[in-house]
């Protein structure tokens, strides 16, 4: 059986989207960042059930979610939530795991590397300081992100769910110029 890690990514950005939907509709917005990398692991856990893949958190250097297959990593995961009343969406934390996922991508130069943001609607539109590769995703913009502070990495931008709820969820491939 081929697993088709594309489109297991694209359904697993669409279910957690749902999920921190219904969190938010029941006024639970404060999702801390320890339960979407349980959502995540979940998700795969349950569509990779009876393959060669494997799903584990904060392994491979504290990576937020990894998954294996046949032991190797096959995708790493780093994850940022914007929930709680005093979180902001700023550039400095986003750096360090940036930067922390192309120390990996050195490393592993054939394995996607993702960065995943959720945040809630207000704060991703009504943010002062809103990072400018954020802002292209939500316009739809598909072009590379290269962020001066970062050179060398890239950012793709990857899968979104951003429709008229209340959460946003947005991805990005981290890459090597």
């Amino acid at each position: 059986m081929s697993i088709d890690l594309t489109d297991a990514h694209a359904r697993m950005v669409t279910d957690v989207h749902l999920v921190m939907e219904q969190r938010a509709n029941r006024n639970r917005n404060a999702s801390p960042e320890y339960d979407v990398q349980q959502l995540i692991a979940d998700f795969y856990e349950d569509w990779f059930r009876n393959t060669r893949y494997a799903v584990n958190r904060e392994k491979s250097g504290k990576v937020d979610v990894v998954v294996f297959r046949d032991g190797n990593e096959a995708v790493l995961y780093e994850l940022k939530t914007y929930f709680k009343a005093t979180e902001r969406i700023c550039l400095g934390p986003i750096e360090k795991d940036i930067k922390k996922l192309a120390k990996k991508k050195r490393t592993m130069p054939s394995c996607p590397i993702g960065y995943i943001m959720l945040a809630g609607r207000k704060k991703a539109l009504g943010g002062r300081a809103v990072p400018s590769f954020v802002k292209a995703h939500l316009d739809n913009d598909r072009s590379y992100s290269v962020l001066p502070e970062l050179e060398g990495i890239r950012l793709r931008p990857s899968r979104k769910r951003v429709r008229n709820g209340a959460t946003f969820v947005m991805t990005w491939e981290v890459l090597l110029e």
